[in-house]
């Protein structure tokens, strides 16, 4: 929402916005308000301890999603966002708006420890995958890399190595991947940290019932 109120700002300013754009602008700043109401009401219903509305998807079309809601902000830190879908179609089961805030949390985490680098390391890359182990979406950043102190907090609530943060957002992470059965853990390595979510493989769907029976008359 800031982002395009800002894109409309700097526009009016420079005298280059037509009405069509601006039209798009408004188009896209209610859609990211309903959006983002919608995105509290399902946090809550996470944290009420409800399953939320859950349904069959593709996790590669999610990050897609994600990844073109999270461009804008990418350029705007000069972030290159780079998503690698898996080859497989890999589906799991689950409510799409708590995954979608999982990814973006995530990317905005990755954003944050590109601050500061050069751009050639200010990279994030999703990557997804269908396992035999679940579904598996991979974050990964060449930012500043974790403390390998940090690591056993770093999904904990309220606790953050950020200066003003209030260390809520991997602790919501968290959150919503285990309300759907999955795992997470966080790998450090050379060039920044890796985090990688595994979601349970959705049920298979259910065998056709027998034919019914005939008698004879």
């Amino acid at each position: 929402i800031l982002g395009n109120a800002e894109a409309a700002e700097m526009l009016i300013e420079t005298g280059r916005m037509s009405n069509h754009e601006l039209r798009q602008i408004l188009r896209d700043i209610r859609r990211d308000d309903l959006r983002a109401s919608e995105v509290i009401r399902r946090l809550r219903t996470l944290l009420s301890g409800h399953e939320g509305e859950r349904r069959r998807f593709d996790l590669n079309d999610v990050v897609g999603d994600t990844a073109r809601l999270l461009s804008a902000e990418a350029r705007r830190r000069g972030v290159t966002l780079e998503h690698t879908p898996g080859a497989q179609r890999p589906d799991a089961l689950g409510d799409t708006v708590q995954i979608q805030q999982l990814i973006i949390n995530l990317c905005l985490n990755a954003f944050d420890a590109c601050d500061g680098q050069p751009a050639e390391r200010r990279r994030v890359r999703l990557a997804t995958a269908d396992t035999p182990a679940g579904v598996q979406l991979a974050v990964s950043d060449a930012g500043a890399g974790i403390p390998a102190a940090e690591l056993p907090r770093i999904f904990e609530s309220f606790y953050s190595t950020k200066r003003g943060g209030m260390g809520l957002g991997l602790a919501i992470v968290r959150s919503i991947v285990e309300a759907h059965g999955g795992t997470i853990r966080v790998a450090r390595h050379d060039d920044g940290a890796e985090f990688l979510v595994v979601l349970p493989h959705p049920p298979a769907p259910d065998s056709a019932p027998p034919p019914a029976r005939t008698h004879a008359a």
